[in-house]
């Protein structure tokens, strides 16, 4: 619950953002928009009377005059205020203010320069000097696309548009951190599961915050020669991509059995238009820019409607993942339908607030991060537990079952350990182990009792080599053991001890005595050890049994 209110409080935070853009305190927007040829001068446009005009159509291309009447704002000459122009194409701006006296005050803005203003939400923006009772306000937009055009250039008090531009920064700063965050830290996972869907919901993050950069302004920080064309190609390529890797990590992500296999290509075609579509927008001519648009709306509807079934078909199918993703995507899908309809005037202007979309999907990457972290853990558990397993079984293999020594496997992975630890040239004392006569034990006194023999055996010649040394069950009743860093005299001695033990134990070994074979050498000789040490066994059975018998190498050293 917790958790969830934190989510639910971070939504409402972000989600308020947007409606401080809108600014209050004396906001107006034209009264109307005039398309007209390139050539038609302020003169004429005064003419005219102010006030409402027919509807201009969404794919209007040229010279636009926005008429604000007689803004009310501007008949206190004391106050500065600021020109909200939205982020759609365009490549000049003038401003004139005409005035009781017959004056009028020109002011031109070029959007492509470095030197242009800025706001945050995306708006190009242009102070308005204080002035004189100002009788009519024209704004002429040069070489529009009004194809992009979706929010009303506004004018408000330059002190209540510093109020709202801070909180706007703020919050879009928070969802900036959130997403760099989400980005950061599903890299980092990556490593431990390395699963497709990781990188497409990094992409996916990763296109929404260019998207989020570029709308709140932080991108002409490091980019400020970016033009304002550029960066409304950037914000709409972003959203299309958006779209594709939401799509891929989406069909991905829900698990193969709850979503069909053509479904899936679908959506893989899909999302290929989608990037087809950004790619263009970020590098296509100009003269594609209106046709791009338009399939880059289509695509993205169609893409927003593939992700909707997507969803509803894993849902229906009973994936939680599906009901989870749903979640996350609702709002983010129910504001991306309104882009394409407010874009063809299906839908008002001002049906989704500035930003709304920068909100939601900060949300949504906060909601889309507990399935995918909850995947990431449960995945990371199964491999736990895939590693364990082998783990065992490859202790198993290399481990006698019945005394629980290394078996000859074992011994050769430990002495090859023992390589890398020590090197090469490290001194070491070998002993082979034989049982005298454990055939006729195992006539006598039968399988079952020999094993125990033979398990009983095991345990005293570990404890009686040391923590240090290497044993293992070489075959049979046969043992080995590798004593490291010993002298020859050391080794003899631990030998003997053995030997002597085995001969204490008595009836509980059944009686039993041993021989053993020793040989002293370097750790990378172990084979030529093993050779020596078998010979000085067989010495020690010919000699009587029952006895410890150096090899010949050793009892050479000795003499010397």
């Amino acid at each position: 619950m917790t958790l969830a209110r934190w989510l639910a409080a971070a939504a409402m935070l972000l989600l308020a953002a947007p409606a401080t853009a809108q600014g209050g305190g004396g906001e107006i927007v034209p009264t109307c928009r005039i398309a007209t040829a390139a050539d038609t001068g302020v003169a004429e446009m005064l003419r005219r009377p102010a006030g409402p005009c027919a509807p201009l159509a969404r794919a209007t291309r040229g010279t636009v005059w926005l008429d604000f009447g007689a803004p009310p704002q501007l008949r206190d000459d004391h106050d500065l205020h600021r020109l909200l122009i939205d982020n759609h194409r365009v490549h000049q701006i003038d401003l004139y203010l005409a005035r009781g006296d017959g004056s009028v005050t020109h002011e031109r803005y070029d959007p492509d320069t470095a030197l242009r203003g800025w706001r945050t939400g995306g708006y190009l923006s242009m102070i308005v000097p204080p002035s004189a009772p100002v009788t009519r306000m024209l704004v002429r937009l040069g070489d529009v696309e009004l194809i992009t055009f979706s929010r009303p250039t506004r004018l408000m008090p330059l002190y209540v548009d510093f109020r709202s531009e801070r909180r706007d920064a703020a919050l879009y700063g928070l969802a900036l951190g959130v997403l760099a965050l989400t980005i950061l830290v599903h890299l980092a996972l990556f490593p431990a599961i390395r699963q497709r869907f990781q990188l497409f919901y990094v992409a996916h993050a990763t296109v929404l915050f260019a998207y989020a950069a570029a709308y709140s302004g932080l991108l002409l920080l490091v980019a400020p020669g970016l033009s304002a064309d550029g960066v409304s190609r950037l914000i709409s390529a972003m959203l299309s991509a958006a779209t594709a890797t939401g799509l891929l990590f989406s069909t991905d992500f829900i698990e193969q059995r709850y979503v069909p296999r053509g479904l899936r290509f679908y959506a893989i075609v899909s999302a290929a238009a989608s990037v087809v579509c950004a790619l263009l927008l970020l590098l296509g001519p100009d003269a594609l820019t209106a046709p791009v648009y338009g399939a880059a709306n289509l695509v993205g509807m169609n893409g927003l409607a593939l992700v909707v079934l997507v969803l509803a078909v894993g849902a229906a199918r009973g994936s939680r993942t599906a009901r989870v993703l749903a979640l996350g995507w609702a709002v983010p899908i129910a504001i991306g339908v309104t882009y394409p309809l407010r874009i063809l005037g299906v839908v008002p202007d001002g049906l989704v607030d500035d930003g709304a979309m920068v909100a939601a999907v900060t949300v949504e990457c906060l909601i889309l991060s507990l399935p995918v972290v909850a995947r990431i853990k449960a995945m990371r558990l199964d491999h736990e537990r895939v590693r364990e397993r082998q783990l065992v079984l490859e202790r198993q293999a290399a481990t006698d079952a019945l005394t629980g020594l290394a078996n000859r496997r074992g011994f050769v992975a430990a002495i090859e350990r023992a390589l890398q630890i020590g090197g090469p040239s490290s001194p070491v004392a070998l002993l082979m182990i034989d049982i005298d006569h454990f055939k006729a034990v195992n006539d006598r006194y039968g399988h079952v009792r020999a094993d125990t023999v033979l398990a009983d055996l095991g345990m005293l010649v570990a404890r009686a080599a040391g923590p240090g040394a290497i044993v293992a069950r070489y075959g049979g009743e046969e043992f080995v053991v590798v004593l490291m860093e010993l002298d020859l005299k050391r080794a003899h001695t631990i030998a003997e001890r053995i030997r002597a033990g085995v001969c204490a134990a008595g009836a509980d070994l059944l009686d039993v005595t041993v021989s053993i074979g020793l040989a002293c050498g370097r750790c990378d000789a172990i084979d030529r050890l093993m050779v020596d040490a078998d010979l000085a066994l067989y010495d020690a059975k010919r000699g009587g049994r029952n006895r410890v018998e150096m090899a010949s190498a050793a009892k050479a050293s000795i003499a010397a």
